[in-house]
């Protein structure tokens, strides 16, 4: 590996030289606004203009740096040269073999005093050598809350050191180093190579989390505080597309409310518009219904706190235009958050008249938008609203035909289905809202005192979650059902459950996705079982998922095991 990079330090030390210059365009300083501080920078008013704020090249962006040419060339040459290692690495890695001699290799460079066994103090120093890597100690420490100082990593290698001392010795020997040893191979493996195409400032830029209606949201993990921020990338485009931008950034630091994504800085580079914004964990609604539509009672918990966030809008100023269930997202905790203002418009007061085409989701157009009319916003808002409200509920849009004909003519009547499930209340709410007349809709005001809105709304828990099974499953099972349901494998490992009351006990993570969370096997009542899904660190969407698909495969099973047993008794 060593003549390796030898041979492709001469390969870049060689192309540096042959450079006239370096390009210094990858200075990513300036923070464009923060939303504390906005008021005061900007002119916020709903009658104000929208701010220039993107598209022009920020003055702090200037080179004032001393560096000589000499520096630049290393600090190029050595993150070209960390890069290609990371590479090298990953192949290795590939092969089972390959994997085996690097954690074999890991043992015994960490077993300093050739005791066939990993000690306190020698953990401490493979975890201080990873942290130099980017793969800090709580990451590996189930329980750990993280820092830096000596208290945090003697506490992080403590709770390290009892997880995997299954035999209780006060040590790891070999085969208890190597459980730790592959979820460490996990988190390389997931850990992105850090150049500048993966960061931003002071963010390092991970996954992609979905797509806005102007450009892709990433996983943004704050380099020294480690804290998850969503960060939408916008390219930048003509005077127009950045006028759009600038009203769009606009109507985010106009609106303050816990049912809205909160945008905390906004930056610039010459390809890119940044937008940082807090990071609501569960996912959008819409992929929630994807695997099922919601109870009634669930979705009233969200329409209930969407009416709260529209009605804000509308009283700032700020229509939407393009509600639909992917702009509608889920904190952790399982609340409705807002987002994507890329087609908002602000209008002054009593002036709530629009002319823009097709704008938002086909499947949420209004009858005003199909027949070219100058609209409401508030109104499409609130047909809009209706929209994804049946959605919720049903799965589908009301309105839906590949047949453009058919599909106007659908709405032009208000011909939808009405599934028989689905309440009186829930019908005679929804033909208030699906009216061909604007002016005719129910307004945001009214709808709350709507016997279907007057109902029991059901919080849903993303936290803890449960999976009811027959108790001929066996917690064997489910462990390898966790193995079986993602593209990249869970690192499941078994602990001492911390009540009688709990049969069997896992800690798992999942490093492509960075979670963490408990998995409990309860006998709950004769010849019954619960699977308990406790959530401990990151995005509930991605343990949803996880909760979903372990219960189909372990049902599945269930059933051909069920169906083996029925072929041999009738034979």
């Amino acid at each position: 590996m060593l003549k390796h990079l030898q041979l492709k330090e001469k390969q870049v030390r060689k192309n540096i030289k042959s450079k006239r210059g370096l390009s210094r365009n990858n200075s990513f300083v300036w923070t464009a606004v923060n939303s504390q501080s906005a008021q005061d920078l900007f002119d916020l008013s709903r009658d104000a203009p929208p701010p220039v704020i993107t598209g022009r090249k920020p003055q702090n962006m200037l080179n004032t740096s001393t560096e000589t040419l000499d520096d630049v060339e290393e600090a190029e040459l050595l993150t070209l040269l960390q890069k290609d290692a990371k590479e090298f690495f990953f192949k290795l890695l590939q092969t089972e073999q390959g994997r085996k001699q690097f954690l074999s290799w890991l043992f015994h460079l960490a077993d300093v005093d050739q005791s066939n066994s990993i000690s306190f103090n020698e953990l401490s120093l493979v975890l201080r050598a990873l942290s130099a890597d980017g793969i800090m100690p709580e990451y590996l420490s189930f329980d750990g809350t993280g820092g830096t100082d000596a208290n945090a990593i003697r506490n992080m290698t403590q709770n390290i050191m009892n997880e995997y001392d299954t035999g209780h010795h006060g040590y790891l020997s070999f085969d208890e180093f190597m459980q730790l040893g592959d979820l460490i191979l996990k988190y390389y493996e997931a850990t992105p190579v850090k150049d500048d195409k993966n960061s931003v400032g002071k963010y390092i830029i991970k996954r992609k989390l979905g797509k806005g209606s102007s450009g892709v949201v990433m996983l943004g993990i704050d380099k020294e505080t480690k804290v998850r921020k969503a960060i939408k990338i916008v390219p930048r485009g003509d005077v127009s597309n950045m006028s759009r931008l600038d009203v769009e950034i606009k109507a985010m630091l106009m609106l303050q409310h816990p049912n809205i994504v909160n945008l905390e800085e906004v930056l610039e580079t010459e390809d890119n518009v940044y937008f940082i914004m807090e990071l609501c964990g569960g996912g959008n609604l819409s992929k929630h219904v994807e695997l099922e539509p919601l109870e009634e009672g669930v979705a009233l918990f969200y329409f209930l706190q969407l009416i709260d966030a529209v009605q804000y809008c509308h009283d700032k100023g700020v229509c939407h235009r393009d509600l639909k269930l992917e702009n509608l997202l889920l904190a952790n905790d399982g609340n409705l958050k807002v987002t994507d203002f890329g087609h908002a418009g602000i209008f002054a007061i009593g002036w709530d008249i629009f002319s823009t085409g097709l704008m938002g989701s086909l499947w949420h157009l209004s009858p005003e938008q199909i027949s070219g009319q100058c609209y409401s916003g508030e109104k499409i808002d609130i047909w809009a609203m209706g929209i994804l409200l049946y959605r919720l509920v049903v799965g589908n849009p009301p309105f839906f035909s590949t047949d453009p004909t058919e599909f106007v003519e659908s709405i032009q009547h208000l011909r939808y289905p009405m599934p028989e499930h689905i309440s009186k209340e829930f019908g005679e709410f929804l033909a208030k809202i699906l009216r061909i007349e604007a002016e005719s809709r129910i307004s945001l005001e009214a709808m709350i005192n709507e016997p279907w809105c007057k109902g029991t709304p059901i919080h849903p828990t993303f936290a803890i979650q449960h999976i009811q099974l027959p108790n001929t499953i066996t917690p064997e099972e489910c462990w390898d059902a966790l193995e079986e349901v993602t593209e990249e494998k869970i690192h499941v490992h078994e602990c001492d459950p911390p009540n009688q009351s709990i049969k069997r006990m896992a800690k798992c993570r999942y490093p492509a996705k960075d979670i963490k969370f408990c998995v409990s096997y309860i006998e709950t009542e004769p010849g019954m079982a619960s699977l308990d899904f406790e959530m401990r660190e990151g995005e509930s969407w991605e343990l949803y998922k996880i909760i979903h698909a372990v219960k189909h495969y372990l049902l599945e099973m269930e059933d051909k095991e069920h169906s083996k047993s029925e072929d041999k008794k009738e034979q």
